[in-house]
């Protein structure tokens, strides 16, 4: 890559280019269309793995959530031994469990962690796009030829 398009690799310049993005767990899948051919192109990346900088964070958010996970044991331990067995002590386990609960919630990620992942994806397959400097736009490679051949697109 040359210095323009290594300037060019920002999110704000590939963002234009997001037919689509989801994530499933913890993949971002993203499909890249050239504005010019509109051919689609997909990548797909570990977000957690291109957010290598939270790293800490995350080792202390599980930290944090094992801890979770033996105050909660504690805490119905006791529920229980202060209730009892029988139905009512039930009931008691039941609702503190859902109190306490919050270690089985689902990983959200931030704009930020999404947007590197995105660009994570895109340098994988940034080899199949150019820099167009008159469109100031990254482009699929070839897509001024097959603009030119094909009037469709």
């Amino acid at each position: 890559m040359t210095t323009s398009t290594t300037t060019a690799l920002q999110f704000s310049n590939v963002e234009p280019l997001l037919a689509s993005t989801t994530i499933s767990r913890n993949i971002m899948h993203c499909r890249f269309a050239c504005p010019i051919s509109g051919h689609e192109i997909e990548a797909q990346v570990n977000v957690d793995h291109a957010n290598r900088a939270a790293t800490l964070s995350r080792m202390k958010a599980k930290a944090q959530s094992g801890f979770m996970r033996s105050l909660r044991r504690s805490i119905l331990r006791l529920v229980g031994s202060a209730a009892g067995h029988g139905e009512i002590g039930r009931i008691a386990r039941e609702v503190t469990s859902e109190a306490v609960s919050d270690v089985s919630k689902k990983r959200v990620y931030s704009a930020s962690e999404k947007q590197n992942a995105i660009l994570a994806a895109f340098r994988m397959v940034a080899s199949k796009f150019t820099w167009d400097v008159e469109r100031e736009a990254w482009v699929l490679a070839g897509a001024h030829r097959i603009a030119k051949t094909c009037p469709s697109a």
